[in-house]
């Protein structure tokens, strides 16, 4: 799912200059050309975090479409709707760090329990007992996460691996 980076020059719209402008439009359309074949790009996100003014937007769509780009593009990874594409459909309201599994299946926190298979049997509910021990006993082989895993965690709120370790 790759885009523009968030909260950079890609998202200061209103202090482009026309140059800026050119180098966005060439860069839109260096990065189709070259990803527009890649097995693993599903989507271009070519608003980062916000969505692009419309003119923005429509010259993104129009390199896009120039490029035979041949997967969706979303606006941005926010809700927020354009006035040329309407609602992205994406949810950016988080969470921003591990949460298990079951918060997706549950619905982001709803009531629904899941459904685990385990053979010709199902059963429901949140005690995973079985799967808990194959994880905690190969909690070992995870290695130590230190100051150095920490370095490649990112900046802002993602600035260390603790969530992963309490995980």
């Amino acid at each position: 799912m790759p885009g523009w980076t968030c909260c950079d020059a890609w998202e200061k719209w209103e202090v482009w200059t026309d140059e800026t402008r050119a180098i966005a439009a060439a860069s839109m359309k260096d990065q189709a050309l070259r990803l527009r074949t890649h097995p693993g790009v599903y989507v271009w996100l070519y608003g980062s975090d916000n969505p692009p003014p419309a003119a923005i937007e429509r010259m993104y769509l129009g390199i896009l479409k120039d490029a035979e780009w041949p997967n969706p593009s979303v606006s941005s990874a926010s809700e927020q709707p354009t006035p040329v594409t309407g609602s992205s459909g994406v949810k950016m309201t988080g969470p921003y760090e591990y949460v298990p599994p079951v918060y997706w299946v549950r619905g982001q926190g709803g009531r629904r329990r899941a459904r685990i298979q385990h053979g010709d049997k199902s059963r429901a509910g949140d005690s995973y007992a079985g799967e808990r021990e194959k994880i905690y006993s190969q909690r070992a082989t995870c290695g130590r996460m230190d100051d150095v895993w920490n370095y490649h965690a990112g900046g802002e709120r993602f600035t260390d691996v603790n969530v992963l370790r309490t995980a």
